[in-house]
């Protein structure tokens, strides 16, 4: 998987954790808030996750399993970040990072 795939991954669940209309702490705006280090955490876990993934895929072959095991528990610490956000964006981002999964699982059979 090439580095700049991973960043669009990366770039898609960014997005999905903040949608549009979402205003970060802080703001004026009295719409729902979405914390910030929240989700910078998230992204840097699902970062780390696509890090181990590259380690342990080659040319979509698993070379190093351990490598993809260590990007579910990344991805599995992404999940539990998420259950922190608010509600609806608690559930957009789960629903992200169980994308996630699903996608390191099917590209790595």
């Amino acid at each position: 998987m090439s580095s700049n795939y991973l960043k669009l991954i990366l770039i898609l669940l960014a997005w999905s954790v903040v949608p549009r209309g979402m205003t970060p702490i802080g703001s004026a705006a009295k719409q729902p808030r979405v914390p910030p280090a929240v989700v910078r955490r998230i992204a840097m876990t699902a970062r780390l996750a696509a890090e181990e993934y590259s380690l342990g895929v080659r040319e979509g072959k698993v070379v190093l399993a351990a490598e993809i095991e260590e990007a579910h528990l990344f991805l599995a610490e992404a999940k539990k970040a998420a259950g922190t956000l608010p509600a609806s964006e608690g559930v957009m981002a789960a629903s992200a990072v169980d994308g996630l999964v699903a996608l390191v699982d099917r590209l790595a059979a």
